[in-house]
C-alpha cells in the first residue's frame, strides 16, 4: 500500500521508524511529511493548503498522524512554555480535523484507512496534563469519524517507544530510564498490518502494559 506518514520530523521520530519498518517488513511505499520537510515533504499538518496538497500529490491509501511537540512533564501550578504546548495541542486537536476535511474535498482517489498516534487518554503521572489533553482529542476525533463518516479510522495507543526522540527526551529531563514500560517499534507496525489484514475491528489498539503513561 501507499503510505504518508505526518509528524516524521527526524529519524529518532516515531513516524519515520515506524515507516522505515513497514518498508522494510511488509513492502510498503512509504512517503514522510513534516514541518520542516527534512525527511521528504513539507507539510505542517495544521496548515489546510498544505495538506491537501500532499494528500493529491501523494494519493495515499494509508495516512499516519504522527505529529505532536515535545513538551517537558509540567506540574499544575509551575506551567510555562506555553507556545509549545500550544503547538503540541495544536497539532493534536486542530490537525486531525485538517486532515478530515481535506481528506472529504478529495473528488477521487481518498486514503482508505487513517491511523494517529496517541498515548493514554488519562496518563498515571501527573506532569503529563498535556498530553492527556491532546490524546483526549484524538480519541474523541477517531470515535467521531468511525460514527460519522466512512473513515477507516484506528486510534494507536502508546506509550514510551524504545529509542524514540521522546523517550530520549524524557529520560535525559528526568533523569529516569523507563525501558521497563517502553515498547518496540516492531509492535506498531505488527498492529497495524494486523489492522489492513482485516484481523483487528476494534478501533483502539492499546500497546504496552495498560497502566503505563
Amino acid at each position: 500500500m501507499n503510505i504518508l506518514i505526518l509528524g516524521a520530523s527526524s529519524k529518532n521520530s516515531i513516524g519515520y521508524t515506524v515507516g522505515e519498518e513497514l518498508h522494510m517488513a511488509d513492502k510498503h511505499s512509504v512517503t514522510y511529511a513534516s514541518r520542516t520537510g527534512k525527511l521528504g515533504l513539507k507539510c505542517d499538518v495544521t496548515n489546510p493548503q498544505q495538506v491537501k496538497r500532499v494528500l493529491l500529490k501523494i494519493k495515499p491509501d494509508v495516512v499516519i498522524l504522527a505529529a505532536g511537540i515535545f513538551t517537558a512533564p509540567q506540574m499544575f501550578g509551575s506551567m510555562r512554555g506555553w507556545s509549545r504546548v500550544a503547538e503540541h495541542l495544536m497539532a493534536k486537536a486542530l490537525g486531525p480535523l485538517v486532515l478530515a476535511n481535506a481528506f472529504k474535498s478529495l473528488k477521487t482517489r481518498r486514503p482508505q484507512y487513517l491511523f494517529v498516534f496517541g498515548g493514554r487518554d488519562v496518563s498515571t503521572e501527573l506532569g503529563f496534563a498535556v498530553y492527556t489533553v491532546g490524546n483526549g482529542a484524538l480519541w474523541s476525533f477517531v470515535r467521531f469519524l468511525n460514527r460519522h463518516s466512512l473513515i477507516k479510522a484506528f486510534y494507536i495507543d502508546l506509550p514510551f517507544v524504545r529509542e524514540s526522540t521522546m523517550e530520549k527526551q524524557y529520560c535525559r529531563i528526568t533523569k529516569s530510564k523507563i525501558s521497563d514500560i517502553s515498547i518496540g517499534v516492531n509492535e506498531i507496525t505488527k498492529a497495524i498490518q494486523k489492522i489492513l489484514d482485516g484481523k483487528v475491528k476494534r478501533k483502539r489498539v492499546l500497546l504496552g502494559k495498560k497502566g503505563s503513561a
